[in-house]
């Protein structure tokens, strides 16, 4: 596989998880500096913010702080395979935890950020290639 290009996002995140009954409509907007994702399944919606942003949502029933994002430079193709493989299997050798996030145009891998030097460490070691965050 050819080397990979990461950017690490100049930021931390923070996972906030809201029972259907309690979504806060109001307030809730994508265009918001640092608003990152918005999912929903059969039990929750959880939005994905910016910890500096993050006090400007509602009080969430969970929440989890301090992600950091490591975003591949796209556009990606949709018919490229073993992209997010290649990257969590990586981390998975190392016992590093990582969720992955998809855009139409890119991935991202949400690190904690205890991990996150150890994370950048181990895709460098393997001839990928990760810039710093600004």
């Amino acid at each position: 596989m050819t080397a990979i290009k990461l950017k690490q996002l100049d930021d931390t995140f923070t996972y906030l998880r809201y029972e259907h009954d309690s979504w806060p409509n109001e307030g809730v907007n994508p265009t918001k500096k640092g608003f990152l994702a918005c999912l929903k399944d059969s039990t929750a919606i959880t939005l994905i913010v910016s910890d500096t942003t993050g006090k400007d949502y509602p009080l969430a029933d969970n929440f989890e702080k301090g992600f950091g994002i490591l975003e591949i430079k796209g556009p990606l193709e949709f018919s490229l395979v073993g992209i997010l493989k290649e990257l969590t299997a990586l981390l998975a050798e190392r016992n590093i935890p990582v969720c992955a996030l998809s855009t139409y145009d890119t991935d991202m891998l949400l690190i904690a950020q205890k991990y996150m030097a150890s994370a950048i460490e181990v895709i460098r070691e393997k001839g990928h290639q990760v810039s710093p965050a600004p």
